[in-house]
């Protein structure tokens, strides 16, 4: 499940934040801790100089439950961002400054939509092959071996006209 909020300023998220507290006034007692998350994550988002972030939960056994993305959507908007945060939302949830043909990357922003490695970590991660809580020697033989099978790269979706 993705939840998207796309406040145009801090204040705004304020707002929203304050709705969400109010939701959590008057939800029933079962799920009031999780309006009051939504609440405390967009709090801090708006405290925050990030212009998306994408927030995931997950279940006992660490499968992907829901994620929530919050992304700035004033003067300081950027469509990479979306891209970035839904290409995440899909597992690979960390960026990596030492990447440079990626969305993944916080010092280097070229990209703005998903690049050819970035579908080829998303095949990799989605490799029947793989199964979570697999130990990285379990997995590592895995991946060189996926990554062969892909080479030279994935072929991602045919380009936006």
């Amino acid at each position: 499940t993705i939840y998207n909020f796309f406040p145009a300023d801090r204040d705004h998220a304020r707002e929203i934040a304050l709705e969400f507290h109010d939701q959590a006034n008057h939800a029933p007692e079962g799920s009031k801790q999780n309006w009051r998350k939504i609440a405390r994550i967009l709090e801090t988002f708006a405290e925050s100089d990030i212009n998306c972030s994408a927030f995931p939960t997950f279940y006992e056994d660490r499968e992907p439950k829901s994620v929530l993305i919050v992304i700035k959507t004033g003067p300081d908007y950027d469509i990479g961002c979306i891209y970035e945060e839904l290409v995440q939302s899909m597992g690979l949830y960390r960026d990596d400054d030492s990447l440079v043909s990626t969305l993944f990357t916080d010092s280097f922003k070229y990209y703005r939509r998903p690049t050819r490695l970035d579908w080829l970590m998303l095949k990799v991660l989605y490799d029947p092959r793989l199964r979570n809580g697999m130990s990285r020697s379990e997995a590592g033989p895995l991946v060189k071996r996926i990554l062969a099978e892909l080479r030279p790269y994935a072929e991602g979706p045919p380009p936006v006209s």
